[in-house]
């Protein structure tokens, strides 16, 4: 096949970003000139993909492509405004949008793979992901240090799991991550399913109205007290130095979100705990992530699925049945998942 150029547009959480990683890798092992267009919605997350050596161009700006001449323009999941492009004439657009029946295929990740099979039907579907870090060096941090991640996206309250203070004492060598935003309890509230369904439109937004419910709610997530013997660095670091540490760790555990997506992609030995969310997602092929889960018959239902149709919410909590996929997992469960992966030496454990 003749070389193509072609750009890549990668937008969403700093994980969305990561998953499109490997169909950048993919196209660019394949011999064609890539250029990476990187939003997101919140963070900088440019800063972990700037020294990224395989793309032509890696870039934040838009005026860094609207100029150029493409044959394909693909876009990942999340992109909701693509570029306007100057001269389309010739270009191929492509929109990668995962829904909840590709789950049954594979993950986001596997997905944009496929759309970069179709521009050439050789490129390598094993390809890894990439995730750039900060040259910062932390001496307090060795393979010997488990690293936390305790938080989440506000918008997702239901993806929390609310015992890693607890989970941080079962450990000597323990650090803790995340920003101040990842912790903030505001939507950690669910709702009766008579208020759910009536002021549903409402709920979704931090209005007046919503404000007034939670008066009537109950609480999901509770402040998390770690120990002293604790490090901890939540809202201390940039997103760059927190790739940094943890790739200087020997496991992470944590939240879907973000910076688990991160911790595979470095291939740390990384440990997500899934609730209402699916792990067939977010799971990238060759990373180091595993999945802890109480597989009730209700999991997963995030995007509508499972046997609890819209439980999943955003911006506040709609399970009917209190979150028992993880106030039910306890810390001894996470222990046991991690020491049988450990002594089966999987997941990238060594």
């Amino acid at each position: 096949m003749f070389k193509c150029k072609i750009l890549i547009h990668l937008d969403g959480g700093i994980g969305d970003i990561v998953m499109g990683t490997p169909c950048v890798n993919a196209l660019v092992k394949a011999g064609h000139e890539v250029d990476v267009y990187i939003r997101g919605d919140v963070y900088k997350p440019i800063e972990l993909f700037q020294d990224w050596r395989g793309p032509a161009h890696v870039s934040s700006i838009r005026e860094d492509f609207v100029e150029n001449i493409y044959d394909f323009y693909l876009m990942g999941s999340w992109v909701w405004k693509p570029l306007e492009l100057k001269n389309t004439a010739r270009t191929v657009i492509m929109h990668a949008h995962y829904t909840s029946a590709f789950a049954n295929f594979g993950s986001q990740a596997d997905l944009m793979l496929q759309y970069a099979k179709a521009i050439d039907p050789v490129v390598d579907l094993n390809a890894a992901a990439y995730c750039g870090r900060s040259r910062r060096i932390f001496p307090e941090i060795s393979r010997d240090t488990v690293v936390l991640y305790s938080g989440c996206k506000k918008e997702y309250p239901m993806k929390r799991w609310d015992k890693f203070d607890e989970l941080a004492d079962q450990f000597t060598d323990v650090a803790v991550v995340g920003t101040k935003d990842d912790l903030w309890l505001g939507n950690s509230v669910s709702f009766s399913p008579v208020i759910s369904q009536f002021l549903e439109e409402f709920l979704k937004y931090n209005g007046k109205v919503t404000r007034l419910a939670r008066a009537f709610g109950k609480k999901y997530n509770h402040q998390q007290n770690f120990s002293k013997h604790v490090k901890n660095y939540i809202g201390q670091l940039s997103l760059a130095d927190t790739a940094s540490l943890i790739s200087q760790a020997g496991m992470f555990i944590g939240n879907d979100g973000g910076l688990s997506s991160i911790a595979g992609a470095l291939k740390v030995p990384t440990f997500v705990l899934s609730g209402p969310t699916d792990p067939r997602y977010w799971n990238i092929k060759g990373s180091c992530m595993n999945n802890i889960s109480k597989n009730l018959d209700c999991q997963p239902c995030m995007h509508w699925g499972g046997k609890h149709a819209k439980a999943w919410k955003y911006n506040y909590i709609g399970c009917p049945i209190g979150m028992k996929c993880m106030t039910d997992l306890t810390v001894q469960d996470v222990l046991t998942h991690v020491k049988q992966k450990t002594e089966k030496k999987q997941g990238c454990l060594v």
